[in-house]
């Protein structure tokens, strides 16, 4: 298997913190709140608007939570690829993913190339439909 050829150890440790960091915040984030609202909630709102806006708030609330469990796993998913020696190289073609990339995107899997290419065949969804669960 290739090897990420282009990172340094300082800068493969300073993408394994910032992993580790968003991890922790989206994790901590989602254990201190409470976005939708309960079904009391929902009972007390009143008239077909207030019952719009409580549905909206709700459908917002898990999507949200969708993004954010998407994006845990695709953090898990790149620290262990630290761990074995193979982040930052493009698990479709196998080339080094470039350091700016990882930079914007810890959890790329796909260099610019690939993802493009994936996306406009659409066999993978667009960075707009990536973390949406159906």
């Amino acid at each position: 298997m290739s090897k990420s050829k282009n990172l340094s150890k300082s800068q493969l440790e300073r993408m394994r913190a910032d992993l580790e960091r968003r991890q922790h915040w989206l994790l901590n984030a989602s254990r201190g709140r409470l976005d939708t609202p309960d079904a009391e909630e929902a009972d007390r709102a009143g008239d077909e608007a207030d019952l719009a806006q409580v549905a909206l708030h709700t459908d917002l609330a898990l999507d949200a939570r969708a993004r954010e469990s998407r994006e845990v796993q695709l953090i898990d998913e790149a620290l262990s690829k630290i761990e074995n020696g193979s982040y930052g190289v493009c698990s479709e073609c196998s080339e080094t993913i470039p350091l700016p990339r990882l930079e914007a995107l810890p959890f790329a899997a796909l260099c610019i190339d690939c993802q493009e290419e994936l996306e406009a065949t659409g066999a993978l969804a667009t960075p707009s439909q990536e973390f949406k669960l159906d």
